[in-house]
């Protein structure tokens, strides 16, 4: 059995400038060394741990570092580690981190395996031939591999093939024939396969043999070696240090002499400027890097030259660049880190979306999203560590607001209204712990259709038909036992309360009413008493005495749930008929019973109008009285007079008897032909805002004749107005109306009022404006 000499380096000790001539021998427990100076060289014998003796001249430079202050020196110093397993035994060279930078296998003294992380790969026989060689670029991926038999020659040849963007494989026979051609990712489609002709022409650059060379013999590699293709050219130059690599590491292309892999260590360290290319024509990654130094870049790029990612460091300042691209080469995201943005792009180029921190600890941002056709904002957005929170906002591609919506802690919280593209109002209403909760508006098609949500669950929706409401303020299900409204007729107080122009409810109806907090105070003749009227079913009164209108004080009444209103009663002996009560409902309906006005609407049995009030005064005295509220939220169904004109109201408001004197009553006697006794007893709505609509014969045409109206009073006895027709006078008694320029007449428009029910009819025509007015009656 052969005896080995094992030995380690560590340490080289250097005294050239205090002993001229002289013999030196250091010891140290990984390699035995022995350092003669010679005139102006150094001399330097190792002996390996194997028994090889390694002997190689440099220059004399009094400024060359022993071992010992390389290792001090190095900001990642190397610790070698030694596995020995009888015939198996391995060097392994690694940094602070644990982490290998080489290793070395042996096998019964011979060279096994060698291999530099992410650069190079050697193998061989258990005899100590090289088996194969292989070097990497930066993607892991081969720049140059060949493989070769025991005889010598070619057995595997590894490329990158610039014509398929694609790195090729090669199998060659013993004898040097080609037996198979493959791609690495792709083994099967013959696309991706090197023609034949190319492995030859690159075959006869590389070599068909093995070409003996230092770098594949030594077991301990020192200094700069040159590697050779088969036709003489350089194909790569490699530098060490004490086996580790040193200096410039560089393999260049067979066919262009370009470039291939472009390195910078310093012990074992990679630094600097780095490049890789592709076949020697497209960068495919390149950069520089320091450790520890202000300044680190790198870009990568496809075979075919496109760029993949871009990255900037600059220590000095913090700021950080990192760049990501789509498969076209066109920016795909960019972060700044200095900056404390990120922006991300659409595949057109333009931005797609842009997020800023709003604290320098980046726990709050704001993010920012734009359309891809206009780069018109999308949305913006605020997140914090918790989750989402603030305001946000959408918009359309227009730039008119969508919506907006409160959030706390990542849940909808708080008010949300949503726009349509023409910016009018489409929805609103409250978030609860995103859930929506409470009243939801949605108007759509002129029309408001009410929702009512408790915690996210549906609970009244309205019926979706127009001035339909829902009142959920009282859930049915709470409401426990309370005194039926009954009981409080047996107080003389309350008996002689109802005037007479009123029908008060029969006393079967006022069982479906309770009340509650009931509280009396004054004296005898001078009483007063409050309640909360609770009630169960429809509360309503007629007026006058021959019932031409019902008041309603809860329209909006809602199943499973109870409608509630205050009362206060008063009665005072020392006046005449000084009895009175105060309602207050929030909401209350007109409804015509009698008159020529009628519904047009499939769902209201009468003309029905409806308007938030403050309260309701009623007394012997001034009898009725209506108190809007300051937004009376009006809606009135559609209509039809005499069965004849359509009838669309969009502003009015009511008048109870001795209203009508506020309004001016000459003045509505002037314009609408009115009598005394028309006013008599009456009860109903003014207005000043609707639209009229009816058809009319003329010359054997039928016309639609349309007309906005002056003035009208509408009641349960009679409907007069004054409407006004656009059209042009084109003769005494013609004129023109539409864009058809049909042609009407007074004479003739007079009789199809009167053949409809309509008199008092007067006709007036103002040429500034261009308009016929015709005033009418009907009872």
């Amino acid at each position: 059995m052969r005896k080995y000499i094992f030995s380690l380096i560590v340490i080289f000790i250097l005294l050239l400038s205090s002993i001229e001539n002289s013999f030196a021998r250091s010891v140290n427990s990984e390699y035995d060394t022995v350092i003669t100076k010679q005139g102006d060289s150094v001399q330097v014998s190792i002996f390996g741990e194997y028994g090889q003796v390694k002997v190689f001249t440099r220059p004399f430079n009094k400024k060359m570092a022993s071992p010992q202050t390389f290792y001090e020196q190095n900001d990642i110093p190397i610790t070698v580690k030694r596995y020995d397993d009888g015939l198996n035994k391995r060097l392994n060279w690694q940094d602070t981190n644990n982490n290998s930078i080489a290793y070395c296998k042996y096998y019964d003294g011979l060279p096994l395996h060698y291999f530099v992380k992410g650069v190079l790969e050697l193998k061989y026989t258990p005899f100590g031939e090289v088996k194969s060689f292989k070097f990497f670029n930066n993607y892991r991926k081969i720049a140059i591999s060949k493989g070769f038999y025991r005889n010598g020659n070619i057995r595997h040849l590894g490329f990158q093939n610039a014509n398929k963007n694609s790195i090729s494989h090669v199998d060659y026979t013993d004898r040097g024939d080609i037996f198979f051609i493959y791609s690495t990712s792709h083994r099967n489609p013959d696309s991706l396969k090197a023609s034949k002709s190319l492995v030859k022409k690159y075959t006869d650059s590389t070599g068909w043999t093995f070409s003996p060379n230092p770098f594949y013999t030594d077991t301990f590699r020192h200094g700069e070696y040159t590697l050779y293709y088969g036709n003489g050219e350089a194909m790569g130059i490699l530098n060490f240090r004490y086996n580790l690599l040193h200096g410039d590491f560089v393999f260049f292309d067979a066919f262009t002499g370009d470039t291939l892999v472009y390195r910078h260590f310093s012990d074992g360290s990679q630094r600097g400027y780095f490049l890789d290319k592709f076949a020697g024509k497209t960068i495919l990654y390149q950069g520089a890097h320091e450790r520890g130094q202000p300044g680190f870049w790198y870009e990568r790029y496809k075979f075919d030259g496109t760029p993949q990612e871009k990255q900037l460091i600059n220590l000095s300042d913090s700021s950080y660049d990192h760049y990501d691209y789509y498969p076209d080469g066109r920016l795909k995201t960019h972060k700044n880190e200095s900056r404390n943005m990120y922006e991300s792009y659409f595949p057109r180029g333009n931005i797609s979306s842009i997020t800023m921190n709003l604290e320098p600890e980046g726990n709050k941002r704001k993010r920012i999203d734009f359309y891809r056709e206009n780069n018109q904002i999308k949305s913006i957005k605020y997140y914090a560590s918790n989750g989402q929170y603030s305001i946000a906002e959408g918009y359309y591609k227009s730039g008119r607001l969508h919506y907006r919506m409160n959030w706390e802690k990542g849940k909808r919280q708080g008010p949300f209204v949503e726009y349509t593209k023409n910016g009018s109002l489409k929805q609103k209403g409250q978030f609860e712990n995103n859930k929506s909760h409470g009243m939801w508006l949605n108007f759509e098609d002129g029309q408001v259709d009410t929702v009512y949500y408790d915690h996210g669950k549906q609970r009244v929706k309205s019926l979706g038909f127009p001035c339909a409401c829902v009142d959920t303020a009282q859930s049915g299900h709470e409401v426990n036992y309370i005194p039926g409204l009954t009981r409080l007729l047996d107080y003389d107080e309350f008996s002689i309360l109802t005037p007479p122009f009123i029908s008060p409810p029969d006393r079967e109806t006022y069982e479906m009413f309770s009340y509650r907090g009931f509280h009396t105070g004054g004296s005898r003749n001078n009483f007063y008493a409050t309640l909360k009227l609770w009630m169960y079913d429809e509360f309503s009164i007629r007026f006058p005495a021959d019932d031409q209108i019902k008041m309603c004080f809860n329209p909006c009444r809602t199943d499973g749930y109870v409608t509630k209103m205050d009362v206060v009663v008063k009665q005072n002996n020392y006046i005449k008929h000084g009895q009175s009560a105060q309602l207050k409902p929030s909401r209350i309906s007109l409804e015509f019973l009698k008159g020529p006005l009628k519904s047009a609407d499939k769902h209201y049995e009468n003309f029905t109008a409806f308007f938030n009030v403050d309260a309701i005064n009623i007394n012997h005295r001034e009898k009725v009285s209506v108190n809007l509220s300051e937004d009376p939220k009006s809606c009135f169904i559609s209509g039809k007079i005499n069965n004849f004109i359509k009838l669309n109201i969009r502003e009015a408001k009511p008048l109870v008897f001795d209203d009508i004197q506020k309004e001016g009553i000459d003045y509505l006697k002037e314009e609408l032909q009115l009598e005394e006794k028309d006013f008599e007893r009456f009860f109903g709505i003014i207005s000043y805002d609707a639209d009229f609509q009816f058809e009319h014969k003329e010359n054997g045409q039928l016309l639609e004749i349309e007309a906005t109206n002056e003035l009208l009073l509408g009641s349960g006895h009679f409907f007069a107005a004054k409407i006004n027709i656009p059209c042009h006078k084109t003769g005494e008694d013609t004129f023109t109306i539409n864009q058809e320029q049909d042609q009407i007449t007074r004479k003739a428009l007079e009789r199809t009022m009167e053949q409809n029910g309509f008199s008092r009819i007067k006709f007036d025509y103002n040429k500034n404006s261009e308009v016929l007015s015709m005033s009418f009656f009907t009872k």
